[in-house]
Protein backbone atom coordinates (compact mmCIF):
# COMPACT_ATOMS: atom_id res chain seq x y z
CA UNK A 1 0.00 0.00 0.00
CA UNK A 2 1.19 3.47 -0.64
CA UNK A 3 0.78 6.80 1.14
CA UNK A 4 1.58 9.97 -0.90
CA UNK A 5 1.72 13.14 1.94
CA UNK A 6 0.73 16.22 0.11
CA UNK A 7 2.55 18.87 1.88
CA UNK A 8 2.98 22.51 1.80
CA UNK A 9 2.68 26.35 3.17
CA UNK A 10 -0.61 27.46 2.81
CA UNK A 11 -1.48 28.67 -0.30
CA UNK A 12 0.78 26.70 -2.20
CA UNK A 13 -1.19 24.36 -4.34
CA UNK A 14 -1.54 21.29 -2.08
CA UNK A 15 -5.56 21.36 -2.71
CA UNK A 16 -4.63 21.45 -6.26
CA UNK A 17 -2.23 18.18 -6.21
CA UNK A 18 -4.36 16.26 -3.45
CA UNK A 19 -7.48 16.86 -6.01
CA UNK A 20 -5.28 15.45 -8.99
CA UNK A 21 -4.12 12.37 -6.88
CA UNK A 22 -7.98 11.65 -5.62
CA UNK A 23 -9.05 11.62 -9.67
CA UNK A 24 -5.88 9.24 -10.43
CA UNK A 25 -7.63 6.90 -8.33
CA UNK A 26 -5.99 7.51 -4.33
CA UNK A 27 -8.82 7.58 -1.43
CA UNK A 28 -8.39 10.88 0.21
CA UNK A 29 -10.44 14.11 -0.01
CA UNK A 30 -8.53 18.08 -0.88
CA UNK A 31 -11.39 19.37 1.75
CA UNK A 32 -10.95 20.21 5.45
CA UNK A 33 -10.62 18.04 8.11
CA UNK A 34 -8.79 15.01 6.26
CA UNK A 35 -10.21 11.90 6.10
CA UNK A 36 -7.10 10.33 8.13
CA UNK A 37 -6.74 13.27 10.52
CA UNK A 38 -8.42 10.95 13.07
CA UNK A 39 -6.01 7.97 12.39
CA UNK A 40 -5.00 5.68 9.73
CA UNK A 41 -6.28 2.40 11.40
CA UNK A 42 -9.38 3.27 8.89
CA UNK A 43 -7.27 2.42 6.12
CA UNK A 44 -6.27 -1.49 7.77
CA UNK A 45 -10.04 -2.44 7.37
CA UNK A 46 -11.00 -1.26 4.01
CA UNK A 47 -9.45 -2.01 0.18
CA UNK A 48 -7.41 1.12 0.58
CA UNK A 49 -4.17 0.56 -1.88
CA UNK A 50 -3.52 4.17 -2.40
CA UNK A 51 -4.35 7.00 -0.25
CA UNK A 52 -3.56 10.97 -0.05
CA UNK A 53 -3.08 12.42 3.03
CA UNK A 54 -2.81 16.24 2.61
CA UNK A 55 -1.05 18.40 4.73
CA UNK A 56 -0.68 22.44 4.63
CA UNK A 57 1.51 23.93 7.12
CA UNK A 58 -0.02 25.02 9.12
CA UNK A 59 -2.45 23.13 9.51
CA UNK A 60 -5.90 24.52 11.51
CA UNK A 61 -3.62 26.69 13.09
CA UNK A 62 -1.18 24.10 14.26
CA UNK A 63 2.34 23.26 13.21
CA UNK A 64 1.75 19.37 11.80
CA UNK A 65 4.51 16.99 12.65
CA UNK A 66 5.41 15.44 9.43
CA UNK A 67 7.45 12.79 10.90
CA UNK A 68 4.79 11.56 12.89
CA UNK A 69 2.84 11.74 9.71
CA UNK A 70 5.30 9.15 7.68
CA UNK A 71 5.95 7.21 10.99
CA UNK A 72 2.23 6.28 11.26
CA UNK A 73 2.11 5.32 8.05
CA UNK A 74 5.49 3.55 7.61
CA UNK A 75 3.96 1.38 11.03
CA UNK A 76 0.85 -0.09 9.32
CA UNK A 77 3.27 -1.07 6.00
CA UNK A 78 2.29 1.85 3.78
CA UNK A 79 5.03 2.79 0.98
CA UNK A 80 5.22 6.76 1.88
CA UNK A 81 5.87 9.54 -0.95
CA UNK A 82 5.68 13.00 0.03
CA UNK A 83 5.26 15.78 -2.84
CA UNK A 84 5.89 19.48 -1.39
CA UNK A 85 4.08 22.20 -3.50
CA UNK A 86 5.68 25.55 -3.44
CA UNK A 87 4.70 28.73 -5.00
CA UNK A 88 5.26 32.37 -5.59
CA UNK A 89 5.64 34.10 -2.21
CA UNK A 90 4.31 37.35 -3.40
CA UNK A 91 0.97 35.22 -5.01
CA UNK A 92 1.02 32.74 -1.92
CA UNK A 93 0.97 35.57 0.44
CA UNK A 94 -1.88 37.58 -1.26
CA UNK A 95 -3.63 34.14 -0.97
CA UNK A 96 -3.44 33.71 2.47
CA UNK A 97 -4.24 37.08 3.30
CA UNK A 98 -7.35 36.46 1.17
CA UNK A 99 -8.94 33.15 2.14
CA UNK A 100 -8.11 34.63 6.09
CA UNK A 101 -5.32 32.64 6.83
CA UNK A 102 -3.32 35.54 8.14
CA UNK A 103 -4.71 39.29 8.69
CA UNK A 104 -1.73 41.19 6.97
CA UNK A 105 1.26 40.57 4.48
CA UNK A 106 3.47 41.09 6.86
CA UNK A 107 2.09 38.05 8.81
CA UNK A 108 2.03 36.03 5.48
CA UNK A 109 5.79 36.44 4.69
CA UNK A 110 6.83 35.57 8.61
CA UNK A 111 4.31 32.45 8.10
CA UNK A 112 5.65 31.61 4.85
CA UNK A 113 9.45 31.84 6.47
CA UNK A 114 8.20 29.69 9.27
CA UNK A 115 6.41 27.26 6.79
CA UNK A 116 9.60 26.15 4.71
CA UNK A 117 11.59 26.30 7.27
CA UNK A 118 9.58 24.06 9.13
CA UNK A 119 8.67 21.73 6.27
CA UNK A 120 12.56 21.16 5.19
CA UNK A 121 14.11 20.12 8.46
CA UNK A 122 10.59 17.89 9.08
CA UNK A 123 11.59 16.37 5.53
CA UNK A 124 15.37 15.82 5.88
CA UNK A 125 14.73 13.90 9.37
CA UNK A 126 11.60 11.53 7.42
CA UNK A 127 14.02 11.26 4.28
CA UNK A 128 15.07 7.75 5.62
CA UNK A 129 11.78 6.33 5.82
CA UNK A 130 10.08 8.73 3.16
CA UNK A 131 11.44 9.78 -0.41
CA UNK A 132 10.12 13.45 -1.54
CA UNK A 133 9.90 15.53 -4.15
CA UNK A 134 9.21 19.24 -4.87
CA UNK A 135 6.77 20.36 -6.97
CA UNK A 136 6.37 23.98 -8.22
CA UNK A 137 2.38 25.44 -8.91
CA UNK A 138 4.02 27.84 -11.61
CA UNK A 139 5.59 24.86 -13.10
CA UNK A 140 1.96 22.99 -12.84
CA UNK A 141 0.59 26.47 -14.57
CA UNK A 142 3.08 26.99 -17.42
CA UNK A 143 3.27 23.56 -18.03
CA UNK A 144 1.22 20.97 -16.72
CA UNK A 145 1.07 18.37 -19.52
CA UNK A 146 4.55 17.55 -18.50
CA UNK A 147 5.22 18.11 -14.77
CA UNK A 148 2.62 15.67 -14.34
CA UNK A 149 4.03 13.21 -16.05
CA UNK A 150 6.75 13.87 -14.40
CA UNK A 151 4.90 13.49 -11.27
CA UNK A 152 3.19 11.01 -11.86
CA UNK A 153 6.28 8.50 -12.98
CA UNK A 154 8.16 10.02 -9.82
CA UNK A 155 5.43 8.28 -7.61
CA UNK A 156 3.85 5.67 -9.64
CA UNK A 157 0.71 6.67 -10.57
CA UNK A 158 -0.20 8.21 -14.39
CA UNK A 159 -1.84 11.56 -13.20
CA UNK A 160 -5.08 12.95 -15.37
CA UNK A 161 -5.16 15.78 -17.53
CA UNK A 162 -6.61 18.66 -15.50
CA UNK A 163 -7.77 22.52 -15.81
CA UNK A 164 -5.07 24.50 -13.92
CA UNK A 165 -6.50 28.25 -13.98
CA UNK A 166 -3.04 30.54 -13.64
CA UNK A 167 -4.53 31.86 -10.17
CA UNK A 168 -0.82 33.93 -9.60
CA UNK A 169 -2.29 36.37 -12.52
CA UNK A 170 -4.42 38.07 -10.25
CA UNK A 171 -1.54 39.21 -7.60
CA UNK A 172 0.97 40.49 -10.38
CA UNK A 173 -1.18 43.21 -12.02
Amino acid sequence: MTAYLVVGAESSGTKLMTSILVRAGCQGTDGYPQEWDAGIEAILWGNVHRFVWRRSIPYAGMWPDLYGMVSDCRAKSHFVQIIWMTRDWHAAAQSQVKHGHVPTLEAARANLQIAHSRTASQLIQCSPQAAYVMVNFESLITRPRPVLDWVGAWIGLPLPDVEIRDENAKWLI
